[in-house]
């Protein structure tokens, strides 16, 4: 045994560092795993994903997804999270530049144009958008909404529009529901961005 160390020798303890994260990857969960390779690693294949048991709310959407992984426990449940497609892929050289510390590809408020440039496309365009200040309202990196929303709903559009003064008007009868059913919240050929 000596004689093998002796002949494959490691500088400062490399073989240590590289026997002991491999001790440290096989213990980890799939899941675990996964990020800690995606983390070091570009290219690492997604994680096979076992029928995910989900629960439907009353808008038909996945509300809840258990992580089969650890099965037979409730305290394994997760909420559903939306991803931008190239999050969800790794592919973080769609928006950042990979060799220089992750800056973005653009400045922030171009950068999501570059693909929904049909967003501007319409006689009026919703000032967040056309000012490119699409974070405003989304997270492209992920959220349990669906769009990737920051919030749902009224409480959305109640960021930067005065409540009191929408539900004093001809809107005073719409209660909770969301305005996006009348609103187009990027564009419309219609004033105040009908549909």
């Amino acid at each position: 045994m000596k004689f093998f160390f002796s002949k494959f020798r490691f500088s400062n303890g490399l073989f240590f560092v590289l026997f002991f994260s491999g001790l440290f990857l096989v213990q980890c969960s799939p899941a675990a795993r996964h990020r800690v390779l995606s983390f070091f690693f570009d290219g690492v294949p997604p994680l096979k994903q076992s029928p995910a048991l989900a629960r439907k709310n009353n808008a038909g959407q996945s509300a809840l997804s258990l992580n089969t992984a650890n099965a037979g426990s409730l305290s394994t449940a997760q909420p559903v999270m939306y991803y931008h497609p190239q999050t969800g892929e790794n592919r973080c050289d769609a928006c950042h530049n990979v060799s220089q510390s992750y800056h973005l590809l653009a400045p922030p408020d171009s950068l999501c144009l570059i693909c929904h440039d049909d967003k501007t496309d319409a006689k009026y365009v919703h000032p967040p958008v056309e000012e490119g200040e699409c974070l405003d309202c989304h997270n492209p990196h992920g959220t349990k909404n669906k769009y990737l929303l920051l919030k749902t709903g009224q409480a959305l559009c109640f960021q930067c529009h005065d409540e009191s003064e929408i539900k004093n008007t001809e809107h005073r009868v719409i209660g909770k529901e969301a305005c996006t059913v009348c609103h187009n919240p990027h564009n419309s050929d219609n004033q105040y961005f009908l549909r």
